[in-house]
């Protein structure tokens, strides 16, 4: 399948305006167990089980990621592995957005960077974060990015309890 707006999505999020929800571009980076926290408390907001997160065993690994392990027709087990250059808090909600997707929306097809994946993303931004979703919403239109207006993306426990100091 092909992932249709993945640069899309990369440019868009490297340019969002976060520091108007208090995070500034500078404290973007975190450290790795700031990361783990900030994946538990994504996993949390939508009440399925928490994920492995690790480092990559190839010191030569340049990016982040997600991995599915299927088993049988079930999607959504796997792992996440941040390198330390993608140690950033922004990234570490994108990549948990690919498996909440799959893990509570069961589409393998919207794992990507697709329009499904974009709102997880955004409500995550949001709950976890602070942003305003009508600026990533603004943000999103001027960088071409298509995403779900559907409410049943949304985490059934809107606000996080989660400390955003960062």
């Amino acid at each position: 399948m092909r992932d249709f707006q993945v640069s899309r999505v990369y440019r868009w999020e490297d340019t969002l305006p976060l520091n108007l929800s208090g995070v500034s571009v500078t404290r973007r980076r975190c450290s790795l167990r700031r990361c783990k926290e900030l994946i538990h408390a994504a996993t949390k907001l939508y009440g399925i089980p928490d994920i492995e997160v690790s480092t990559p065993r190839n010191p030569r690994q340049t990016t982040a990621e997600y991995l599915e392990f299927y088993s049988g027709d079930h999607p959504g087990h796997g792992m996440i592995v941040l390198p330390k250059n993608f140690w950033r808090c922004d990234i570490a909600l994108h990549e948990v957005s690919h498996y909440i997707v799959a893990a509570k929306f069961q589409k393998i097809e919207d794992v990507s960077h697709g329009p499904v994946f974009v709102r997880v993303y955004m409500h995550l931004l949001k709950n976890i974060l602070g942003a305003d979703i009508k600026v990533l919403e603004e943000w999103a239109r001027r960088y071409s990015v298509q995403y779900s207006t559907s409410r049943n993306l949304a985490p059934r426990n809107p606000q996080s309890s989660f400390s955003r100091d960062i």
